[in-house]
């Protein structure tokens, strides 16, 4: 089973580089979550389902401007943005599915 659906939440963003930090930024990502059979163990027993979750953001609120995933990439560095994907994703996987 897999679906895709978009959630609103906040996140931080740091440049990796530079001093700029912005806290609890409002943003919207498009979640993607697919759950598998994972691999049997080797005498045939069932080890169960298997859920991933994966998170790409499609933008940022910054007071009244919003910025899509583009922009924010040149704002803070790739590095800081797939970080903020990869929190997400686990947020996500946490509050809502609760893995």
């Amino acid at each position: 089973m897999s679906y895709v659906i978009e959630w609103e939440t906040t996140a931080d963003f740091y440049h990796r580089k530079l001093p700029i930090y912005n806290e609890d930024l409002p943003c919207t990502f498009k979640i993607f979550v697919e759950t598998y059979e994972d691999e049997p163990y080797s005498w045939g027993q069932s080890r169960g389902d298997v859920t991933e979750v994966m998170a790409k953001l499609l933008s940022v609120q910054f007071g009244e401007a919003t910025f899509d995933r583009h922009t924010v990439v040149k704002m803070y560095g790739v590095e800081s943005v797939k970080s903020v994907e990869e929190d997400a994703a686990e947020r996500y996987g946490e509050q809502e599915l609760e893995l």
